[in-house]
């Protein structure tokens, strides 16, 4: 049916087939006859088989879109594309090397996509004059090509989630505006003479996931339009430098799982913009400053796994009602939590209808283990303030979070009684007090949290008989461990 309809379409000059379900078909050879095609896209079609190599005589081509197919092979020789400016190949299971005849026509081409694919080899010089170059997802090897940083043409660089090792190639002129690539095997120091001087323009910096290591260069003060620096699991060290108070644009901070010393330094208070900041599992110590309150857009606040020490201030309370995700776990913070803790009870606020994701690797101790908690969105709300000090009652006013999904207490001196208001929080999935120092009864009210999932009290001084029905019917003895005042189902049943 196609051969019949393009072999009459000699002067078609774009065909756009996309988003239909073409399962167990090939590219039909038979494109090969369009000899004027500029534009030909057959993205999200589901074709498979190899590209047929043909497709290399439509030399007019400006723009080539096979993305989100279930293309295989090697790609074919693309060497004739003298005026190819947009090639997107992208989320298929394409294989072999990265295609050398690439290199005849970098160009002229201004987006390159292979992400999502196979290929593994070295990634030749060539590709560094490219503006958009997308190449994450791929089986890529090798240290990164010496130019890749070289030509003041780059806009995007997106690496992420290949093999490369070495160093960072030598600064050029102009940094691109993005440079992400984390999940790597990089080494060596992040310091240059020339952050100083051509970072200006650089809007994301992502080298997360390596094995970087040496101080964060004071020069990256310097990159004051930068909107998200992510340099977390690496084997960075020293004091986080004042100097990154100048990135007064910057939205996301995250240096989390690193070896960080000293305080956080108060400038990060200039950060007005400042959405996400994660600095959990280094050494860092002090207490909470009240630059804190100077973020006035945080949503993110993950501190957890550090040295940090003292009360939380009464105005954390009222500052907290603008975050959606807090991290405390694993410090030494002492004292009473603020009473009129709280959370936003809608997704209105600085990120309402924002599609974000936070890929923060939250940990929990629930089920006596670090559990991962991944893409945790806006409107799902996340507390953990387990391994800590802090002692008095549970507020009641946590019942009020009605957005809160995860909410970890556990491994602190809490006493008194679990509020009844918790029952309120019916998005409510995990739920640990264990290790505290709770007494009296176990409010009915939890059985009305439809969702919760996990549940554990052991280690405190709960009387009484366990509530019954919904979720707690799926619970087992281990959410109820050295409480022996409790009883009935799961436990023993209750003296009559």
């Amino acid at each position: 049916m196609f051969h019949s309809i393009f072999s009459s379409l000699k002067e078609l000059q774009d065909l756009t087939i996309q988003s239909n379900s073409l399962s167990n078909t090939t590219i039909p050879a038979s494109l090969c006859s369009l000899s004027s095609l500029v534009h030909l896209d057959l993205s999200s079609n589901q074709h498979g088989g190899e590209i047929p190599p043909c497709l290399s005589v439509l030399s007019r081509l400006q723009e080539l879109r096979l993305s989100d197919n279930l293309l295989q092979g090697s790609i074919p020789y693309l060497g004739n594309f003298s005026q190819m400016q947009q090639l997107v190949l992208d989320f298929n299971q394409l294989s072999g090397p990265f295609p050398a005849s690439l290199c005849n026509i970098t160009a002229t081409i201004v987006t390159l996509d292979l992400s999502m694919n196979r290929l593994s080899s070295l990634l030749p010089d060539c590709v560094s004059g490219i503006q958009n170059l997308f190449l994450r997802y791929n089986q890529l090897t090798g240290p990164l090509p010496p130019t890749l940083f070289a030509h003041n043409s780059s806009q995007t660089i997106e690496l992420s989630w290949n093999q490369f090792t070495g160093p960072l190639p030598e600064i050029g002129d102009a940094m691109p505006e993005g440079v992400m690539i984390s999940n790597n095997f990089l080494s060596g120091s992040l310091s240059s003479p020339k952050w100083h001087s051509f970072c200006h323009n650089m809007r994301v910096l992502d080298l997360s996931n390596n094995q970087f290591t040496g101080s964060i260069p004071k020069a990256f003060g310097n990159c004051t339009r930068m909107a998200r620096l992510s340099i977390d699991n690496n084997e960075l060290s020293g004091e986080i430098p004042s100097t990154l108070g100048a990135l007064s644009m910057m939205v996301e901070f995250t240096s989390r799982d690193n070896q960080h010393v000293g305080r956080v330094p108060s400038t990060l208070g200039n950060c007005s913009y400042l959405m996400v900041l994660d600095l959990a599992s280094n050494s860092l110590s002090g207490e909470l400053g009240e630059w804190i309150y100077q973020l006035k857009f945080l949503n993110v606040l993950s501190i957890g796994s550090n040295n940090f020490v003292g009360d939380i201030p009464v105005e954390f309370g009222n500052f907290s009602s603008q975050l959606m995700a807090i991290d405390l776990s694993e410090n030494t913070f002492s004292g009473t939590l603020p009473a009129q803790f709280s959370f936003p009870t809608t997704e209105q606020g600085p990120l309402a209808g924002l599609q974000y994701v936070v890929n923060l690797r939250f940990y929990s101790t629930l089920r006596e283990r670090k559990r991962l908690y991944t893409s945790i969105r806006f409107g799902a709300a996340y507390l953990d303030m387990s391994g800590n000090s802090f002692q008095g009652n549970i507020p009641d006013t946590l019942g009020n979070f009605s957005r809160l999904s995860y909410l970890d207490l556990s491994r602190n001196q809490f006493v008194g009684q679990v509020p009844h208001t918790l029952g309120s929080l019916h998005l409510l999935q995990a739920l640990d007090l264990s290790s505290n120092r709770l007494s009296g009864s176990m409010p009915r009210e939890l059985t009305e949290i439809p969702q919760l999932s996990y549940f554990n009290v052991s280690y405190n001084n709960l009387t009484g008989a366990v509530p019954q029905g919904a979720q707690f019917n799926t619970f087992t003895e281990d959410s109820y461990i050295s409480n022996p005042g409790l009883c009935d189902f799961p436990l023993s049943p209750c003296d009559p």
